[in-house]
């Protein structure tokens, strides 16, 4: 399962919505933890790749420069 939140870093903090933290695995019984992984970093904008390529709709690039670490929830 992933799960992206995108927001500025003029932000300074944001709240991930109720549903998604509904939407996590449980627990595998009561008092275990589940771990995840939150990434921090820069994400580019979005460039439209035209023409496509073969077999494509449509194509998108971009890029993130990002770092992270494990978080468990419970």
């Amino acid at each position: 399962m992933a799960v992206e939140c995108i927001v500025p870093a003029t932000a300074g903090s944001f709240n991930v919505p109720t549903y998604v933290l509904e939407a996590l695995p449980p627990a595998i019984n009561s008092g275990s933890f589940v771990s995840g992984v939150v990434l921090i970093g820069e994400t580019s904008p979005v460039t439209k790749i035209v023409p496509p390529p073969a077999g494509l709709g449509a194509a998108y690039l971009y890029y993130r420069i990002i770092s992270g670490y494990t978080v468990v929830w419970q």
